[in-house]
């Protein structure tokens, strides 16, 4: 095997792994909808319902785009997806640095917890994803567009007389 397909496999096992999350997320939201039916609050029983079922559509749309058709924009989707993960873990590791940062009133540093993590999120997702891209040896979509664009463009020119 080469490290073209080794890095498709791998990053279709991942998409798998998002996938089989979202169907989670969606038994998780219709759990909660069959289960809190008799409690009195139904406002936060239907907006927890509908985060449940959003996310977890969104995780299998994404892993069934990964799986159907392979390409840069599925590699980049799933990237935005670990990188969303990993920014969600750093945040719960920042808690306590967060109580620290309100008792002794820095609200600089409370401002910068959340700020600096995020553009740290961005760039990591941007490095992996150009990354993943070229590993897998996958044009992008826009490339893709231009070198069909300039190849009808030559075969315009050779026809003409």
């Amino acid at each position: 095997m080469n490290k073209q397909t080794v890095t498709k496999r791998i990053i279709q096992a991942v998409a798998i792994a998002v996938g089989l999350l979202g169907l989670m997320f969606i038994f998780m939201g219709l759990y909660a909808a069959v289960a809190d039916l008799r409690e009195p609050d139904h406002l936060f029983t239907l907006c927890m319902v509908a985060m449940f079922l959003v996310i977890g559509g969104i995780d299998v749309a994404i892993a069934w785009q990964n799986l159907r058709r392979f390409g840069a924009t599925s590699i980049k989707n799933v990237t935005a997806l670990v990188v969303l993960l990993v920014w969600g873990g750093l945040l719960r590791l920042l808690e306590p640095l967060e109580e620290a940062a309100m008792d002794l009133e820095m609200h600089l540093l409370h401002s910068a917890m959340y700020l600096v993590p995020l553009i740290l999120a961005y760039l990591l997702y941007r490095f992996l994803s150009r990354k993943l891209i070229q590993l897998a040896e996958v044009e992008s979509s826009q490339q893709a567009e231009t070198t069909v664009l300039s190849k009808a463009q030559a075969e315009k020119a050779s026809d003409a007389p």
